[in-house]
């Protein structure tokens, strides 16, 4: 599931299987993308609330990890 905002620039991927990875992209960075693993479904709703919500500093100060999560 992911939900995308192209005005902003900003999207994020969630994939609810067993491992719980979420992927954070901001397509205006240079940083790439940051990952976490171990989300659960709540959580990613959550997420997603913060997201729609426009709270993408809040987004961002979450523990992160660079890339996709390989």
């Amino acid at each position: 599931m992911w939900i995308s905002d192209n005005e902003a620039g900003y999207s994020v991927s969630v994939f609810a299987g067993s491992r719980g990875l979420v992927i954070w992209e901001d397509h205006d960075e240079v940083r790439g993308p940051p990952y976490m693993d171990g989300y659960s479904r709540a959580g990613m709703m959550d997420l997603f609330t913060m997201v729609l919500q426009g709270r993408t500093t809040e987004v961002d100060s979450l523990p992160w990890l660079p890339g996709y999560g390989s």
